[in-house]
């Protein structure tokens, strides 16, 4: 999700 993006820049938890 985009707020997932903001705390993770990796993007790993983008799946959640």
């Amino acid at each position: 999700m985009e707020y997932v993006k903001n705390v993770v820049p990796f993007g790993t938890l983008d799946i959640i």
